[in-house]
């Protein structure tokens, strides 16, 4: 009697089968496409708006302090030594329009040093830090000369004041108009300590850099 409706019998297990197979294809699509949505967008949004962050910053100061004629923007490869950054290499040489002792600053235009050495590619910097740095500057508040030596991180010294100097803890210290290299008007630092000694003729002060160095990512390179 089966044989009289194999037709039938026929039909529906095609049926049947078809069904099996359309469901699993289903569910191969649903897993390919949860897969694919997996898939991450190599776009670092973080970095992006960090960069947003320092072209504003270098935006900003080009119109409050256009002390620069000529502007080039340098990533930091290399410090050393980390304990005390004295030279600082950057990603810009020959080819960018870097120059032997053009002026080196933060993004915040606080200043780190001149290049000393220049490569196709990339450039040396003395920082301020560095034990042979000597730079003409001078007390923002009373105008008084001195010169900013080098010294053991994260102090610096500025000599040349006078004993009977009025300035004081908290003065702001900026390069001088005498100065080779740099501008006048670059921020250094503030006075942290100054001591006096009656023997003297000169007082003693320390200065406490505004450049932070453990997370300099980029300066600004001018002319």
């Amino acid at each position: 009697m089966l044989w009289r409706f194999r037709k039938e019998i026929i039909l529906i297990i095609g049926v049947f089968l078809s069904f099996i197979v359309h469901k699993n294809s289903l569910k191969i699509s649903s897993i390919n496409l949860k897969e694919s949505s997996k898939v991450e967008v190599p776009v670092n949004y973080q970095e992006t708006i960090q960069e947003n962050k320092r072209l504003r910053k270098i935006l900003k100061l080009k119109e409050k302090e256009p002390i620069f004629s000529k502007v080039i923007i340098g990533e930091v490869i290399s410090i050393k030594p980390s304990v005390c950054p004295g030279e600082i290499i950057v990603n810009k040489g020959n080819k960018d329009g870097i120059e032997k002792n053009m002026a080196v600053i933060s993004l915040n235009g606080y200043l780190i040093g001149r290049v000393v050495e220049v490569k196709e590619d990339s450039s040396k910097i003395l920082t301020i830090f560095y034990p042979k740095s000597k730079i003409s500057a001078m007390v923002q508040r009373t105008r008084e000369i001195g010169v900013v030596e080098g010294g053991p991180f994260p102090i610096i010294s500025f000599k040349y004041l006078s004993n009977e100097s009025n300035a004081k803890e908290g003065d702001e210290i900026v390069t001088a108009s005498y100065s080779e290299f740099f501008p006048k008007g670059i921020k250094i630092g503030k006075i942290v300590a100054i001591k006096r000694m009656k023997e003297d003729f000169f007082l003693q002060a320390s200065v406490k850099p505004f450049s932070g160095f453990s997370s300099l990512d980029e300066v600004i390179i001018g002319k």
